[in-house]
């Protein structure tokens, strides 16, 4: 993606996430030479990077967060990467956020097959790991969006909340999801929205349960949100094997009636 160009220096600037799809980082790039990439994100700040650059290249408002801190705002200088003034760090919000003492999001690997994906979960904070769980998986799967991300989602409070009721929540990013993953994996789903999202969350699971014996594979529910909703009904009926019950909330059930 795109951020902005200094043309005086001959650079441009652009995220990317080549070791961990997760996350998001600026690179520069000579306009002119031999394809070189530099990453200037700084090195001890691992989540997802957003900037708001100037027409000239050499500003921007630069925004860092991951799924336990809260987003810290600067204005930085290029070429440098230069850190001039603090906006916010919402420093006061990362201290009582963390003195919730809550479980941390853990980001995990699961497989679809020979696929890798990303997934994460969120323990109760009594987490027992002799003892089974019945575990809510949280979907959306299709193009528009992605739930894989280390990036601050207001501490993910609700999912905590339904974590400590009793339950492993989970999400697992499939094929199509907006990702940084390349060409094949957004485009594989082209005329095949629900079978290869719903293959992927079935697989994901069955293979998280194979790595993790806390799972019970024998109460597995599933949950999403217009196009997560359209992917609960996916789950549920093309895999009811693996999803045993499910809440489908504003669901387009027939792609065919979708605008």
């Amino acid at each position: 993606q795109e951020v902005g160009a200094d043309m005086d220096k001959g650079f441009v600037y652009f995220i990317a996430s080549p070791d961990n799809f997760t996350q998001r980082y600026l690179y520069r790039a000579r306009l002119f030479g031999n394809g070189e990439v530099k990453r200037l994100s700084p090195v001890d700040q691992s989540g997802q990077h957003r900037y708001i650059m100037s027409p000239s290249g050499k500003w921007a408002v630069h925004t860092f967060s991951n799924s336990e801190t809260p987003p810290v705002i600067d204005m930085v200088s290029f070429p440098a990467h230069k850190s001039i003034r603090l906006i916010t760090d919402n420093a006061k919000a990362k201290e009582q956020y963390k003195a919730l003492g809550l479980q941390p999001k853990e980001f995990v690997k699961t497989r679809s097959g020979e696929l890798e994906l990303d997934a994460w979960m969120i323990k109760p904070v009594n987490f027992d790991p002799s003892k089974k769980y019945p575990v809510i998986i949280d979907v959306y799967g299709e193009p528009a969006n992605a739930t894989v991300q280390d990036v601050w989602s207001g501490g993910s409070l609700w999912h905590q909340y339904l974590a400590n009721l009793g339950y492993i929540i989970v999400s697992i990013e499939n094929r199509g999801a907006n990702a940084p993953r390349g060409r094949e994996w957004r485009k594989c789903i082209y005329g095949e929205v629900g079978t290869f999202a719903s293959e992927d969350q079935a697989r994901g699971i069955q293979d998280l349960a194979r790595q993790y014996s806390f799972i019970d594979t024998a109460r597995i529910g599933i949950t999403g949100w217009s196009g997560g909703g359209s992917q609960t009904l996916n789950s549920m009926f093309r895999y009811p094997d693996v999803f045993h019950t499910g809440i489908a909330i504003v669901f387009v059930a027939d792609q065919r009636l979708y605008d």
